[in-house]
């Protein structure tokens, strides 16, 4: 990834918000987010990758491959993708009360939210939900973990939370608070950044329902570390992650260096060693990677100095260089030693940090889509060993967030207005049988659905074991049928199949009747 000057914007704003006061923990997770993001370098304000005044090892790379978070949305994908997102259920089985659950996870769009909750979990190691009715809906607001300072219980609820952060506005830096307890909510007067204890005067302050309706989520927490927050994927990398930009960076140097051939020039017997003897070419200017940062007069002064301190031979079809007797002209070319060698380290280390991450990404030479089931839970096995884990941490956060609402819902000052829940009247009748704390459970479908061959070979297996009778009923194949061919009425399908095979019977039994002479009516 070649970061935009709107990415180096933002890097240079994240850089100086971590440099004007932050604790060592903010700026821990500062640090965490940028290498997830791709952001590392200008978070360090290094220097640009075509700088040769410092050394080659204290520059930016000038390519930046995102192999973690694209390894990182693929666990996420594995975990709450489309088709992968866990059923949640209350312990009592209870159709209305399932039904009230349902309708909490669609109304909060927690399909969603706990994908993003999840990417900000591997991101830097800790996420944190807030959840609210605003409005009649329900709101999952997701706070960056680096804002907020928890107060846990030893059952790891939220207590109380503290968020504070710096903004910018008119060109003058401010402190944002907002405290939330379980008997107020309450948000702060801005103060300026500066180094005085900053004297915090409430602005509002909102009464609360008795709790703090927040969730804090740990990722891959270290049992042996008392700190609330959890280790970010990819945490301990950083130095293969940059040895692997370095590699590409360095590569692509060299195919930009390399790609286009070298000019060399042999003199004849009567050519005059200087830039200009017997050679009649147009000159021109060598390309400077930096000018297009540049803008304006700006731009324009660094590409006269270029053309001025480069000057090179104008390729064009119609340019020609005079050469005297003996003279020689010819194009030297790279053999490609450095890149090959470059792409065989890019290739190892992109492979060992794969392994460490745990995450397989296939190759489609050697795997094809209709692929069954079992061959790709084989290849995928590390991978889903390690989703299996977030499975059970992330699992454990949703059916928290379930139960905040649940609370909320129950709470009067959210039963006195109205709700946009879907048969609301039904869903708070519901929620009126399951109490404040109802315990949930939580069922995990398959990585990857079975595929057709699967399914046969499933089926004929089955039959075979049983004598060859029938193993599935007609309206449980026609429903996998309708799955697959997007038919949403199953029974109407049901229907139409029996009406259609009678239909098809009558007409083979008036044949019949009318071969053997005898009139069918």
């Amino acid at each position: 990834m070649i970061t935009t000057p709107a990415q180096r914007d933002l890097a240079s704003l994240q850089h100086t918000l971590a440099t004007t006061g932050d604790d060592a923990r903010t700026q821990r997770l500062t640090r965490l987010e940028s290498v997830w993001k791709g952001l590392r370098y200008e978070l360090e304000s290094r220097p640009s990758f075509w700088d040769n005044t410092v050394p080659l090892a204290e520059r930016a790379p000038c390519v930046v491959y995102p192999i973690l978070r694209s390894a990182g949305l693929r666990v996420v994908s594995l975990v709450f993708g489309e088709g992968r997102f866990p059923r949640i259920a209350p312990h009592s089985k209870d159709e209305a009360q399932g039904n009230a659950l349902a309708a909490i996870v669609t109304a909060a769009q927690l399909r969603q939210r706990m994908r993003e909750l999840m990417e900000q979990g591997l991101a830097c190691g800790s996420a944190c939900a807030l959840c609210a009715v605003r409005d009649g809906r329900l709101c999952v607001e997701i706070i960056p973990a680096k804002w907020a300072t928890p107060e846990l219980d030893v059952h790891q609820r939220v207590t109380a939370l503290d968020v504070r952060f710096k903004y910018q506005r008119e060109g003058r830096w401010y402190w944002y608070r907002r405290t939330l307890t379980a008997e107020a909510d309450t948000v702060y007067e801005p103060l300026p950044v500066d180094t005085r204890e900053p004297v915090w005067v409430p602005a509002t302050q909102v009464p609360q329902h008795g709790f703090v309706p927040v969730v804090w989520i740990r990722n891959d927490p270290d049992p042996t570390d008392p700190s609330f927050d959890g280790c970010a994927f990819g945490e301990g990398l950083e130095d293969e992650l940059e040895a692997l930009d370095f590699a590409l960076s360095m590569r692509h140097r060299t195919a930009r260096y390399n790609g286009d051939p070298i000019t060399v020039r042999i003199l004849g017997e009567h050519d005059a060693d200087d830039p200009d003897g017997g050679l009649r070419a147009e000159r021109g200017r060598d390309a400077d990677p930096r000018a297009g940062t540049y803008s304006g007069w700006a731009g324009r002064i660094a590409t006269a100095i270029s053309g001025a301190l480069k000057p090179v031979i104008k390729k064009a079809p119609g340019n020609i260089v005079s050469l005297s007797s003996g003279g020689d002209m010819k194009l030297v070319e790279s053999t490609g030693a450095g890149a090959n060698m470059l792409s065989a380290d890019a290739d190892d280390l992109r492979r060992k940090i794969l392994e460490t991450l745990g995450v397989v990404i296939a190759d489609p030479e050697t795997i094809s889509a209709n692929a069954s089931a079992a061959l790709q839970k084989q290849l995928y096995a590390p991978m889903l060993a390690r989703c299996d884990g977030y499975r059970v941490d992330y699992g454990d956060a949703l059916c928290e967030v379930v139960r905040m609402f649940v609370r909320l819902l129950r709470s009067p000052a959210v039963r006195g207005t109205p709700v946009r829940i879907e048969g609301w009247a039904s869903v708070a009748s519901a929620l009126d049988a399951l109490g404040d704390d109802p315990p949930i459970d939580i069922a995990w479908g398959e990585y990857f659905d079975p595929t057709p061959a699967d399914v046969q070979a499933a089926v004929a297996a089955a039959q075979a074991a049983v004598g060859g009778r029938p193993v599935v009923s007609h309206r449980t194949a026609v429903r996998y049928v309708a799955s697959l061919l997007g038919v949403e009425n199953v029974d109407a399908e049901v229907a139409a199949i029996e009406a259609e095979e009678a239909g098809g019977a009558d007409v083979a039994t008036k044949m019949l009747g009318a071969i053997g002479g005898r009139a069918i009516p």
